[in-house]
């Protein structure tokens, strides 16, 4: 391409980078001024009503979005090259998505609504398994909405295992939740967990078979386990930015068909998925 469409394209692409950053900026609801004045103008051309009916836990995690996904962004711009995994130690990368995840337990509960079963199952003392911990808002989630249970939460990344730590202390939740830093190929406990989440985006494909056949032993029989993934819409250019994303953080772009294959071959039972306008669903499955 010459250099002028070349040069076209990029401004076009940076438009659209800047008008994500004013929205997430709108919704922090800046001070009064001339500055936020333009904010505002800027967001009223994306969407005229793009900041109304908004509680603020819900400004709060689409912002959290937000940032976390353009600093991965900068992240792949200035360190193309760098190998694929999880290299990110950045508390406000860490904090935003751990943040936007609470949207996840918001899902669980949705599904629990229309599922008698684990809706009664969750109302009872039990124990719930977070494998993929990072810095813990799922799991300190998970205990503020189901008061019986006790939550374990289980991550290797030591910075995002400080955050959770921290998290937690601020909490309130410190006797009914727990961060400890083990490998989902070192679970090793049979019968143990009412329900589990597991983080699927973040764990290398090469992981997943195993880590589905400890967590089906790892959970009680009639048990649930939810699988968490990335979603984009069907356009080919979401599509790509997400194996993009998902690929250089050292995880696999799983389909929901994919995913079924695995649970069903790992014993589980495959109940459905959850979905999703943001970037995240949940597929659920039950052990029998």
């Amino acid at each position: 391409m010459p250099f002028a469409p070349a040069m076209k394209l990029a401004m076009g692409l940076i438009a659209e980078a800047e008008a994500l950053a004013a929205y997430g900026a709108a919704l922090a609801n800046p001070e009064p001024g001339p500055i936020a004045d333009q904010i505002g103008a800027v967001t009223a051309l994306l969407a005229p009503d793009a900041l109304s009916d908004l509680k603020p836990a819900e400004a709060t995690m689409i912002r959290s979005y937000i940032r976390s996904f353009l600093r991965q962004a900068m992240d792949l711009l200035e360190n193309p090259g760098r190998p694929a995994g999880w290299a990110f130690d950045d508390p406000l990368i860490l904090e935003n998505i751990g943040q936007g995840s609470k949207q996840l337990v918001r899902m669980i509960e949705e599904i629990a609504v229309k599922t008698p079963a684990l809706s009664e199952r969750m109302a009872r003392a039990g124990k719930f398994l977070d494998v993929g911990s990072g810095v813990g808002w799922i799991s300190i989630e998970a205990a503020r909405s189901w008061p019986a249970f006790a939550v374990e939460g289980i991550d290797i990344f030591d910075p995002a295992l400080a955050l959770a730590e921290r998290n937690l202390a601020q909490s309130g939740l410190a006797e009914r939740v727990s961060f400890r830093k083990l490998s989902i190929a070192d679970l090793n406990i049979r019968d143990t967990y009412a329900a589990a989440f597991f983080a699927g985006p973040f764990v290398p494909a090469a992981i997943v078979p195993d880590a589905l056949q400890r967590l089906h032993a790892a959970i009680e029989p009639g048990g649930w386990l939810f699988f968490g993934l990335f979603r984009a819409s069907p356009e080919p250019l979401p599509q790509a930015l997400l194996k993009l994303r998902v690929l250089r953080s050292g995880g696999y772009p799983w389909t929901p068909p994919e995913v079924r294959t695995l649970l069903e071959a790992a014993g589980f039972v495959w109940h459905g998925d959850q979905p999703s306008d943001g970037p995240a669903y949940i597929v659920t499955a039950r052990k029998t």
